[in-house]
């Protein structure tokens, strides 16, 4: 019993090691994106600019919401993880 526990926390470990990368990784690239978009919104102006800005600003929303659950699921397997330990 205590290897399938072992390989259980072992592959939790894992996984939210490989979560941690791909959230950081998305928070960088997020960033910039939206950096790039400020400095672009200051110099695109119209129609286009306002349809441009709306459908970003829901993009940006829905990735604001992926990296929230995705730090949630982090935080529930280190919750995990840690019960694992005390076995």
């Amino acid at each position: 019993m205590a290897l399938n526990v072992d390989k259980l926390r072992e592959g939790l470990n894992d996984y939210n090691n490989s979560l941690n990368n791909h959230l950081n990784q998305l928070r960088n690239d997020f960033n910039s994106l939206m950096n790039f978009f400020m400095q672009f919104a200051k110099e695109y102006e119209g129609q286009a600019a306002d349809d441009f800005k709306n459908q970003w600003e829901r993009t940006a929303r829905w990735f604001e919401e992926y990296m929230n659950d995705s730090s949630n699921l982090s935080q529930t397997l280190e919750e995990r993880i840690q019960y694992l330990d005390n076995i």
